[in-house]
């Protein structure tokens, strides 16, 4: 069986597939951007026609900015006493009144135990977690490269000396790790900044860009060495590992004049693969995932620690629930869609409780806690749900939403009402509707938009009904 690991840190996407412990497939994908579904979709298509492997079940590296590291030098303890005596650390240090956190134990010395946190926002693992399913894939394991660095160390550590430094290079940060046998002496993150050429990318400009990024790095090692003689001046370094998107010929000696120590290549892949430098976190990824030790940051029991919150509007949400309601339904075999449609829309319309009246539509607990769950379970048409709910003008609330099945193509009917005579900026509502729709890129106009106005004198209201085929991903232009 294979497993896929994606490393999403500096706008790239790293690919990494293994079969038990041989590399069956490589590869960076330069400015990456996993919220542009056109090119991330032919990324995928591109990674399963290469590899021969379709990208289902992967595992995923955060960027540097998701997540915080921070070590606690604690007496020897249970798990379960350092997480409670860290969580009231942090709900001081740090201003969070109730943290998410994944805590790693290190190996005790004496009586003196140090415990590793990795910090994280929910709501940031959710995100990923939602974009990656709107393409077919579900993440197993979330990880940082710092625990997957760790890992990657620790299955050598044996050959290292007391103290070695892991200095790894990104496409825009610097990573370096300095280790002893008992604890993670120093850990930080600096970002490169490499500027960009103006005008024709020539020879000159790229030795410009190149040069701009090397002095951006080796001014991170100096800061970063700077501040370590100041703060562990009695723990000299005695190697450095160099790992990442690494040109040894340039950077060693910078290395190795700084430090003050030897300083090599980190290629844990061998000779056999070409550039295994720059996937070590990938690799120390998947041993963690081999022998069941992964710093898994997407617990079950994180996921249900916040609820999803409203983002701008009832409208907003109402739009996001019902999308992604039928989102499964989308992907699965004609014979089960007929079945699921029907049994989705009778939920849909026994559970329908949006009373509209002038100043916008009524809230109902019920309905929105219903879907969410069903939510959670089928959110594969997320993508085409957030853009209504960003594009659609705050003027126009939703009266009823219907998913059908004509033929081969996947059709939704909308229906939404304003008040009559409603303007956004210059345009009425009803030219904004239509040019919101036009504008989502999943969404196709099957015919005329239909409207009419309440007989209320007292204060009409208009409806304006859509009728729109699901454009599947593959055919998106």
């Amino acid at each position: 069986m294979s497993n896929i690991y994606f490393d999403i840190r500096g706008g790239a996407l790293k690919v990494l597939i293994i079969d038990g412990k041989a590399v069956r497939y490589k590869k960076i994908f330069e400015s990456f951007s996993i919220e542009d579904k056109v090119k991330t979709q032919k990324i995928f298509r591109q990674i399963s026609d290469e590899s021969g492997v379709k990208p289902e079940i992967v595992h995923l590296v955060l960027p540097v900015s998701e997540v915080k590291i921070k070590a606690y030098k604690l007496q020897k303890m249970t798990p379960d006493d350092a997480r409670m005596i860290i969580r009231r650390k942090m709900i001081v240090e740090e201003g969070i009144e109730d943290p998410v956190f994944h805590l790693m134990p290190r190996d005790p010395v004496d009586r003196q135990q140090e415990f590793v946190a990795a910090l994280v926002d929910p709501e940031g693992l959710k995100k990923y977690v939602m974009l990656l399913s709107g393409f077919g894939i579900k993440i197993k394991t979330i990880t940082t490269s710092f625990h997957s660095n760790l890992r990657a160390f620790d299955s050598v550590k044996g050959s290292m000396p007391q103290t070695a430094a892991i200095f790894e290079v990104g496409a825009d940060s610097v990573e370096i790790m300095v280790i002893s046998p008992s604890r993670i002496i120093a850990y930080e993150v600096f970002p490169v900044s490499i500027g960009e050429a103006e005008g024709t990318v020539e020879e000159r400009d790229i030795e410009i860009i190149r040069k701009k990024r090397l002095y951006g790095i080796i001014d991170a090692l100096y800061k970063f060495m700077i501040s370590y003689r100041e703060n562990y001046s009695d723990t000299p370094i005695e190697k450095v590992l160099l790992c990442g998107r690494v040109d040894m010929d340039k950077i060693s000696g910078a290395v190795e004049e700084a430090v003050g120590s030897e300083a090599s290549l980190w290629n844990l892949f061998g000779e056999d693969v070409i550039n295994g430098a720059e996937f070590t976190a990938l690799y120390g990824f998947s041993l963690s995932v081999s022998d069941g030790t992964t710093a898994n940051l997407i617990s079950k029991e994180l996921l249900r620690r916040k609820q999803l919150r409203l983002s701008r509007s009832a409208m907003a949400v109402l739009f996001c629930i019902y999308i992604a309601v039928v989102l499964s339904i989308y992907f699965v075999v004609e014979s089960r869609y007929k079945s699921s449609l029907k049994l989705l829309d009778a939920e849909l319309m026994e559970k329908k409780a949006l009373s509209l009246v002038s100043q916008g539509a009524g809230k109902s607990p019920d309905l929105r806690e219903s879907l969410l769950k069903l939510a959670e379970k089928q959110p594969q048409l997320y993508d085409i749900f957030r853009y209504l709910g960003n594009n659609l003008p705050q003027e126009v609330l939703l009266d009823e939403i219907v998913f059908k099945h004509e033929g081969e193509d996947e059709v939704m009917q909308l229906s939404l009402v304003s008040k009559y005579n409603a303007e956004i900026g210059r345009k009425r509502y009803f030219t904004s509707v239509v040019e919101s729709i036009s504008g989502s890129g999943r969404l196709s106009l099957m015919k005329e938009p239909s409207f009419s106005v309440s007989s209320d004198l007292k204060d009409p209201l208009i409806h304006i009904q859509l009728i729109c085929r699901i454009i599947p991903y593959d055919k998106i232009q």
